[in-house]
């Protein structure tokens, strides 16, 4: 009798559990929680918080979505990289005075589950109604002494008259604010006018880069800001005198 040897072989199928990434996105919003006064723009911070690279949308949502309009609406982004859209919100002229809402919606190509809405809120004033633009630096570049003047210009959209209204900007180097300077101006129903700062530069003002940031301020409420920048030029050739001798030396350099 022949023993029959059974020899069972055990196959142990392991199934191993990778994690797998969870795509997501982050939406800032700098005007969060804040009723602002249309027309306004907002502006929106997207970062891609996935391992790979994806387009995002970004779209106006709602019944008041009508008067929004979008700029930037397709990021490609890479994993951990940011990008910047904006949404102008510009109300028509027959639109009640009061408090609006819609919702900024941001969704991935890719996967439609990664998406993020953020409820945008605007305020329609009909009395008190004012469109803000054309924020300009009469120059690109300047030299030491020079006056650097720059402009915006308001138009009285709404049903009253603005008894005043101030333009305020500020004079920066790497974020630092070395001047200000303001303006202020009536403005009546359906009229328009340019409101003008300026700054001189000092005799020795360094080379580089400026900036002047600026709003635009009535009854209380902030109607625009932004910001602009001119380059101060270095001084390649200046002419010293010196006495020395009864006599004087011209010097270049």
């Amino acid at each position: 009798m022949k023993k029959a040897v059974v020899v069972l072989l055990a196959i142990f199928v392991f199934i191993v559990s990778v994690p797998v990434s969870v795509g997501a996105l982050d939406v800032k919003i700098s005007e969060k929680d804040v009723c602002l006064v249309a027309p306004y723009e907002y502006s929106l911070n997207i970062t891609n918080t996935q391992d790979s690279e994806d387009i995002f949308y970004v779209n106006a949502r709602g019944v008041y979505s009508k008067w929004a309009w979008v700029t930037n609406e397709v990021l490609l982004l890479k994993p951990g990289e940011s990008g910047n859209s904006k949404i102008s919100v510009f109300p028509t002229k027959s639109a009640d005075m009061g408090k609006y809402t819609f919702r900024a919606e941001i969704f991935s190509k890719s996967n439609r589950s990664i998406e993020k809405e953020r409820e945008l809120c605007f305020i329609v004033f009909r009395n008190y109604s004012m469109e803000v633009g054309n924020f300009s630096i009469n120059r690109e570049s300047y030299e030491p002494e020079d006056k650097v003047k720059a402009s915006v210009a308001a138009l009285n959209t709404g049903s009253k008259d603005f008894k005043k209204i101030n333009f305020t900007a500020k004079l920066k180097r790497s974020g630092e604010v070395i001047d200000t300077s303001s303006d202020s101006f009536e403005l009546e129903t359906d009229e328009r006018k340019v409101g003008e700062v300026s700054f001189k530069l000092d005799k020795y003002q360094s080379p580089g880069k400026y900036e002047i940031s600026y709003r635009v301020v009535a009854k209380g409420r902030i109607f625009d800001k932004g910001d602009g920048s001119f380059e101060v030029e270095s001084i390649t050739d200046t002419r010293v005198k010196e006495f020395s001798g009864g006599g004087y030396l011209s010097s270049t350099r």
